[in-house]
């Protein structure tokens, strides 16, 4: 009886997740249609230029279909766009979709890299420190660049790394392969915020009665930051983790502008320069979705690792 309880219970709020991801999925559809249609001007006339003729802008306005009535406009473009079709690039003729999804693999191979980067330093920081209680200053250290906004300082740690070691950058593809020296340059924000954020939980269960219990019966140092730390605060890793690549996402596109790599920052910058609507409504929905999911995996991950955690 309780075990079902349980279930249902479970099952009632992945639908409420669920529910609450597919509204927001919706919104941001219909957000990037009338962001667009409300700019002030012809868009067919801002893409072409002023001097067009008014035949080349005629034919444009048909091809982007704003010679339809507005709401005909949002509600077939919101459909085309929920099937991932954002229709043709005014540049080149491209396929929306397709350059948009290609681009977007080296954006999040290289904020998914940086973030295992981030973790994998942040745990072995605080393991040095937990064997090594003289190395604690090390944490203070490593609280400096999460002083500044993600932002901030992704640009100013590009443009030193692009500055000091051009000879650094590797090429590469995949999950785990996009280039080395931007990724350790996105990782240094998240890992700041994950050593701060753990320390000050570890700090906060040495005291507790879990960890001196654990103490009490001699389990050794290993299974004290295992057991004892690390196992009670994996929800609290997860949770920053997910916050941190959605913000090391959004760092990248400036990164890839500043190390000259072909994803989706260089796209957007190509886009707003050329005034590519279809281009940068693609990369604002795809970008939605992503964040989107990166939250409902949280919400819906977390309860399952702490029940403290309410569903």
């Amino acid at each position: 009886m309780e075990l079902t309880t349980e279930r249902n219970s479970m099952l009632r709020a992945l639908l409420r997740h669920g529910g609450y991801a597919a509204s927001l999925f919706l919104g941001a559809l219909l957000l990037a249609q009338i962001l667009f249609e409300a700019v002030p001007g012809d868009a067919a006339r801002r893409a072409l230029g002023p001097y067009a003729s008014q035949e080349s802008v005629g034919r444009l306005r048909e091809k982007m279909g704003l010679d339809r009535p507005l709401l005909e406009r949002i509600g077939g473009n919101t459909l085309s766009a929920l099937r991932l079709d954002f229709g043709k690039s005014l540049l080149d003729g491209r396929s929306v979709g397709p350059e948009v999804r290609e681009k977007f693999r080296l954006t999040f191979s290289l904020g998914f890299q940086a973030v295992v980067i981030a973790v994998c330093f942040s745990l072995l920081l605080l393991a040095v420190v937990h064997f090594f209680p003289a190395a604690s200053p090390l944490l203070l250290v490593s609280r400096a660049p999460s002083a500044l906004p993600s932002f901030l300082s992704a640009v100013l740690l590009a443009l030193a790394a692009a500055l000091w070691f051009p000879g650094l950058i590797f090429s590469g593809s995949g999950m785990l392969a996009a280039p080395l020296l931007p990724s350790l340059v996105a990782a240094i924000y998240p890992a700041s915020v994950l050593t701060t954020t753990l320390g000050s939980r570890f700090s906060a269960m040495r005291s507790g009665p879990h960890y001196r219990s654990a103490r009490a019966y001699g389990h050794g140092r290993w299974k004290l930051f295992f057991d004892a730390l690390m196992a009670p605060s994996l929800s609290a890793v997860i949770a920053v983790v997910v916050a941190q690549l959605s913000l090391v996402l959004f760092a990248s596109l400036v990164i890839e502008i500043v190390f000259s790599l072909p994803g989706l920052g260089t796209l957007l910058l190509a886009a707003i320069q050329g005034n590519d609507y279809p281009m940068l409504q693609g990369i604002l929905i795809v970008n939605s979705i992503v964040f989107i999911t990166l939250h409902f995996v949280s919400e819906t991950v977390n309860p399952l690792l702490d029940p403290r955690i309410s569903a």
